[in-house]
């Protein structure tokens, strides 16, 4: 009998940005992401999950410079998910870089 392994985890992505701008980055996964709960941190931040067009996958992440001023110069980490028929799952996970000016 073969052996089988599954494994889900999230896609690793990074982040690079400076601390104290405002940040936008698009999200394509491809899919119809209609009637998804979509949740995400960012160093310790809640950004704004801006819908572009959910029945194509897409939407934005979306950090103020009040938010990367609030978590400052630092490596932090960063996740994305979504809850969907009542199961959870982080799809999308990395480090965050926050650099100076």
């Amino acid at each position: 009998m073969a052996t089988t392994t599954y494994e889900q985890v999230p896609e690793t992505k990074h982040i690079n940005c400076v601390a104290g701008d405002d940040i936008s980055i698009p999200v394509d996964f491809d899919i119809d992401l209609t009637g998804y709960t979509l949740w995400c941190s960012i160093g310790g931040q809640t950004p704004t999950l801006a819908p572009v067009d959910l029945s194509l996958g897409k939407f934005n992440i979306i950090l103020t410079k009040v938010q990367t001023t609030a978590i400052g110069v630092k490596k932090a980490h960063w996740y994305l998910g979504w809850t969907v028929g009542g199961l959870e799952r982080t799809v999308l996970a990395g480090n965050a870089d926050f650099i100076a000016r």
